[in-house]
């Protein structure tokens, strides 16, 4: 027992570290890609880490506990893998993920350990440290989201968006990390326990997050936000004992809830302040994705692999309204990008992962005891899934959503073994220099953090390559870095096209035949290939009929 104790302790400080790191991690001066990369490396080795520690600390009583989230996880891992192997995109860009996302094989697996470890170490002290973190990663997201609002933005992102993107590259991600991270902010103010200080910083969190979320030009944060303290409050009511007034409350959030959705379709009298444009635009992405998911029910059409894809299943009304070259490389609704990418099998597994979750929550509601903590993790976990149904899995954002599941669906093993865990405390702290020296654990978390890095540097150290070789100008080191494994189309085309450009035909003809070889469903591929100067005509007619394959409702190609 206290040597599961300890190993616990060491999970949930990783289990931190990663959520930080996986969050606010950047490489703009080191990588072509300064967001994803670097996340899914931070994510590995702290996923690998915590699944190396549970290799020697989760004994059989654990599994069997929580049996369902086990065979769930296996059964994850397994589908991965056949989605890895029978369906036809590129190994190495199912493996990583595609440039931009990067949540291939490699993320999945990673998160599935996260959450795994989440389970472990569910307990109101790790309730505590995730509402912790979540209030930290929201404070200074919106401090440098102010920065990059007031012009005083110490990096000069190429960005087509607004300028409050924050650690995630994007307006929509940082608006709604702000609104996660100001529920958790609320949380720990409303704790009776909390000293006056430390109200203080988190109502000024809670006012800093929400006024850069409403200058980034995305609804979403506030949205989130609103949500959680939704949730929060039916907790407040519910624990009042009532029935009557938690029926009426709840009766509200649905009335409320039902004229929201209506408002964000464009009907009502909330659609003028809440409809946008992208809305229509994400049911496009929606349409496609499922369309892509009925023809290929299995196996998907590939993890990550939505992008090579959405040409081949969007309507004709979504090719004609911003015009055919406007595409997307995810479906905006991170349940359908499940389906349309690892088969309606990832998919199903997904949804039992949400209803374990939903399950305990409403054991919860039933049981009558209170936990504000994990109160909060539950209202910062639905405003998270809130705004999963219309946002994209980015790294930074899909491992607090891996992570708060987790918690929750352990949450039942705190409150059986609670005696258990308050002995295992007092021993832990009589213990704690004799354990925290244990260098048989020591060993085995370094291991795992190493095999983490090892598996997940390649792509990071390509593109870091990349950059250097461009900055050179030196055409061998950029032939040598467009080589680098493994090998991404984006990076082969983006070469490619400067070649041409700077009439290096040759050297263009050769990376533009050697990618639409290894990823024939790569549109963009076949788009260089064709404009090169020097490729013969045949060569050009094949690419022509190739793009239309891909793309059979583009008008500029009939």
């Amino acid at each position: 027992m206290i040597h599961s104790d300890e190993i616990k302790q060491s999970i949930k400080k990783i289990l931190v570290f990663t959520l930080f790191l996986t969050t606010i991690a950047i490489t703009p001066w080191m990588t072509i890609d300064p967001i994803n990369l670097v996340k899914l490396t931070t994510l590995s080795a702290g996923a690998f880490g915590i699944g190396s520690l549970l290799l020697i600390a989760a004994k059989k009583a654990f599994f069997l506990k929580h049996c369902w989230a086990s065979l769930l996880s296996l059964l994850l891992v397994f589908q991965l893998f056949l989605v890895l192997l029978f369906s036809e995109s590129s190994l190495s860009s199912q493996f990583f993920g595609t440039m931009g996302r990067n949540t291939g094989l490699l993320c999945y697996v990673s998160l599935m350990l996260v959450l795994t470890g989440s389970i472990f170490v569910s307990e109101t002290e790790a309730y505590k440290a995730i509402i912790k973190v979540a209030i930290i990663v929201g404070g200074i997201s919106g401090i440098y989201g102010g920065l990059q609002y007031l012009g005083a933005d110490p990096i000069n992102w190429a960005n087509k968006y607004s300028p409050v993107i924050g650690f995630l590259g994007n307006p929509n991600f940082q608006s709604s990390l702000l609104g996660l991270g100001a529920i958790a902010s609320i949380v720990l103010t409303l704790d009776p326990a909390t000293k006056q200080w430390l109200r203080v910083i988190s109502v000024a969190t809670v006012f800093i997050s929400l006024a850069v979320a409403a200058v980034s030009h995305s609804q979403q944060g506030l949205l989130v936000f609103a949500i959680g303290i939704a949730v929060l409050g039916y907790f407040k009511v519910k624990h009042l004992g009532k029935n009557v007034v938690t029926g009426v409350y709840i009766s509200g959030l649905f009335a409320t809830t039902f004229v929201t959705v209506l408002g964000f379709l464009n009907k009502g009298f909330l659609s003028s302040f809440l409809y946008q444009p992208s809305v229509t635009y994400r049911g496009d992405y929606w349409r496609a994705g499922w369309n892509m998911a009925l023809h290929n029910p299995l196996f998907g059409v590939g993890l990550d692999s939505y992008g090579d894809n959405y040409r081949k299943y969007r309507t004709l009304e979504a090719t004609l309204r911003r015009g055919p070259e406007v595409v997307s490389n995810a479906a905006h609704n991170v349940f359908i990008d499940f389906a349309a990418n690892g088969g309606m099998p990832l998919l199903l597994i997904y949804i039992a992962f949400l209803g374990l979750a939903i399950q305990k929550i409403h054991r919860y509601a039933r049981n009558g005891s209170r936990d504000h903590f994990f109160e909060g993790v539950v209202a910062v976990w639905v405003g998270f899934m809130a705004q999963s149904v219309i946002s994209i899995n980015q790294i930074g954002l899909a491992v607090w959503g891996w992570v708060l599941t987790g918690l929750i669906i352990g949450w039942e093993s705190k409150v059986s073994n609670s005696q258990d865990l308050q002995v295992a405390k007092k021993v832990h702290k009589s213990k704690n220099f004799e354990q925290a020296s244990n260098p048989k654990n020591f060993l085995v978390l370094l291991v795992g953090l190493v095999i983490g890095l090892s598996i997940s540097l390649p792509p990071l150290v390509a593109s870091a390559r990349e950059k250097t070789a461009m900055a050179s100008t030196q055409l061998e080191k950029i032939l040598q870095a467009e080589r680098a494994w493994p090998q991404d189309p984006t990076r082969s085309n983006q070469i490619a096209s400067i070649l041409v450009s700077n009439s290096l035909n040759r050297e263009a003809l050769k990376i533009a035949r050697t990618t639409t070889k290894r990823f024939p469903d790569n549109f963009e591929a076949w788009k260089v290939l064709s404009q090169i100067p020097s490729v013969p005509e045949s060569e050009k007619a094949k690419a022509l009929n190739e793009m239309k394959i891909l793309d059979p409702l583009n008008p500029s190609l009939k």
